[in-house]
């Protein structure tokens, strides 16, 4: 029997066409794996869904959090986190970290003054980040004028849009264990795509 050449040019096609789609598939399966692990351990995507963290984040912005740093090490002062809701099941809240876990604060007079081991007499922290006609007043917890204990193990968080934000100013010091994710980066709007890391406080 005599192969024709015709015929074998078709099977190399095959062959080769055949190669390629397995190719294609092993690589897509090793993608979609390498995604799962980095989406459930490592970063997830999130839309911003309410008005507390204005001017800086918008309603319907979409952003990346690291949801495995935190395993590693504690939150800094000025990083924007997730935080399950004290207040509504299954609801996530964004929040600014303003006092770490053993600290005093004071909000009087549109202040918010920290006192730490390092600054026994307190430091007022300049929140250039808040919209120019924001005001800092106290609440039902964290009362205006008078110094309050920020527990161990736990943060005082609070949203950059003050007077529309429920806070640790409303219910409480935010136990660590609560806090799901930090704020990486902002995809989308285009226009206002943007990295997020601690503030620098000058403490």
């Amino acid at each position: 029997m005599i192969n024709s050449p015709k015929i074998s040019s078709q099977k190399k096609r095959y062959q080769i066409i055949g190669e390629f789609a397995l190719e294609f598939v092993e690589s897509l399966i090793i993608s979609l794996g390498i995604f799962l692990i980095v989406y459930n351990f490592f970063v997830q995507t999130r839309t911003v869904l309410n008005v507390s963290m204005q001017p800086n984040f918008y309603e319907g912005d979409r952003i990346i959090t690291d949801i495995f740093s935190y395993r590693l090490r504690e939150p800094k002062r000025g990083e924007v986190i997730v935080l399950d809701s004290p207040l509504h099941e299954s609801e996530e809240y964004l929040k600014r970290v303003i006092g770490l876990p053993g600290e005093e604060i004071l909000i009087e007079n549109n202040t918010v003054t920290i006192f730490n081991d390092v600054h026994p007499y307190g430091f007022i922290l300049h929140e250039d980040y808040l919209g120019k006609f924001v005001t800092t007043n106290g609440g039902n917890v964290v009362k205006e004028g008078v110094k309050t204990k920020i527990l161990e193990d736990s943060y005082l968080v609070m949203g950059d849009n003050r007077d529309r934000s429920s806070d640790s100013r409303l219910w409480g010091m935010l136990p660590k264990k609560d806090i799901v994710a930090r704020v990486l980066f902002r995809y989308w709007p285009v226009i206002r795509i943007e990295a997020f890391a601690a503030v620098d406080y000058g403490e």
